[in-house]
């Protein structure tokens, strides 16, 4: 679990601790935040700051968190649930 915060705070400048370790917080929104445009924003932000040229284990695991979040924040089904 370390090393995936560790990855968050390196590649998308967000100390966060295991509570607060969610889809969300991940892109830098509020929990719950339900605007599309505004997850849509975040993600391209925090697509952005993780593409680099260096492909780091570290560079991928906050790679892989941003497309599960993708993935769950923009289908309403899987957000509700």
């Amino acid at each position: 679990m370390n090393e995936i915060l560790s990855a968050i705070e390196k590649h998308l400048d967000r100390k966060l601790t295991v509570s607060e370790l969610d889809y969300y917080q991940v892109i830098g929104l509020e929990p719950f935040c339900s605007d599309k445009a505004q997850i849509q924003a975040a993600l391209d932000a925090a697509l952005l700051k993780s593409q680099g040229s260096e492909r780091s284990n570290s560079l991928q695991i906050v790679s892989k968190h941003i497309k599960q979040a993708q993935t769950i924040l923009l289908d309403a089904s899987k957000n509700t649930a």
